[in-house]
């Protein structure tokens, strides 16, 4: 469905020979941090941010953005999958998070994840497999994203079924045993 979804038509155009980082998200500075992408994008010249979602902070983003004409806001989306297509990685700069859904829609999308938290568990290994896991200092992460964009990232392919089984057949290993 999200592939399917992503297809959708969009004015929205990338600019040529940037990249660009795509956040999905609640814009709410407690915890989201997107003052760091923000600053990713106004270190690196080469980059384009596409900021998706609303929330309490979002005009003091936008504020914090007004100069930046490589930033660019796009309020929330009911289907951000056609945004999140167009990127060239989807970035999370997080102080915290649980397992953010917008992890698995990069998946789903084959997208490379640039982002400040690991949440990976027994079956997916966010670091290892589908994302570069950057400082959060910010001193730091320019360089590390930096070196992402020269070095190149492609994240592995998933299978969710594969995944859902094994996570079946523990549980039902764990039933089993309180039975």
């Amino acid at each position: 469905k999200i592939k399917e979804l992503s297809l959708e038509k969009i004015d929205a155009k990338k600019t040529t020979n940037k990249k660009l980082f795509v956040f999905v998200g609640r814009l709410d500075d407690s915890s989201k941090k997107v003052k760091r992408a923000i600053n990713i994008a106004k270190e690196i010249k080469n980059v384009e941010l596409w900021i998706i979602g609303d929330g309490p902070d979002k005009k003091m983003y936008e504020d914090y953005a007004k100069d930046l004409r490589n930033v660019k806001f796009f309020g929330k989306k009911t289907n951000p999958y056609p945004y999140m297509e167009k990127a060239d990685y989807i970035i999370l700069t997080s102080d915290y998070e649980g397992f953010p859904v917008t992890y698995l829609e990069a998946i789903v999308l084959s997208k490379p994840i640039i982002t400040t938290i690991d949440v990976s568990d027994d079956e997916i290994n966010i670091g290892a497999c589908f994302a570069k896991i950057i400082s959060k200092d910010e001193n730091k992460m320019v360089k590390e994203v930096e070196k992402i964009i020269s070095e190149g990232f492609i994240p592995k392919q998933i299978d969710f079924n594969l995944i859902q089984e094994k996570r079946k057949k523990k549980l039902e290993k764990i039933f089993d045993e309180v039975i």
